[in-house]
């Protein structure tokens, strides 16, 4: 009986935990102001279940907004990184979006690594007169922390 009450506390934290970190993230956002009316707000996310003694994966998720506060499109880079104290390797990196503004589409995108980094690359465009191209980078230091 004590086994099984000690499970449940146990998967009651763990599932407590996964609710509170991407909230916790998502308040911290970091907000750049790209000079045209328009802004930006980056998030970073470290995936709890991932991240172990020797590796660790996140996301950053940067959001693009217009002078009227509303989201027109974001793009989030996924990266998976080895760190031993000394050095962090990224070894994969992916890339999603989501277009929230109905006059703009994704045009094109992509992934890679280099060092300690993991970027996206992802270019949109509003009726194809305009085209803005993005870059989010998530990196790790040599302890597993996502930045």
């Amino acid at each position: 009986m004590k086994r099984k009450n000690l499970f449940s506390i146990v998967l009651v934290l763990v599932l407590c935990s996964l609710c509170i970190l991407p909230a916790g993230a998502a308040g911290q956002a970091e907000k750049v102001d790209l000079g045209d009316g328009y802004y930006m707000e980056v998030y970073v996310v470290t995936d709890p279940q991932t991240r172990g003694s020797s590796n660790t994966s996140g996301s950053k998720t940067l959001v693009v907004y217009n002078a009227s506060d509303d989201p027109l499109f974001s793009l989030t880079v996924h990266g998976t990184f080895v760190f031993n104290g000394t050095t962090a390797t990224a070894v994969s990196a992916s890339y999603s979006y989501d277009v929230q503004g109905s006059s703009w589409s994704f045009s094109s995108g992509n992934a890679y690594c280099s060092g300690n980094s993991a970027t996206a690359e992802g270019t949109f465009a509003q009726f194809i007169l305009f085209t803005r191209t993005v870059t989010v980078t998530l990196s790790c230091t040599p302890d597993g922390v996502l930045y």
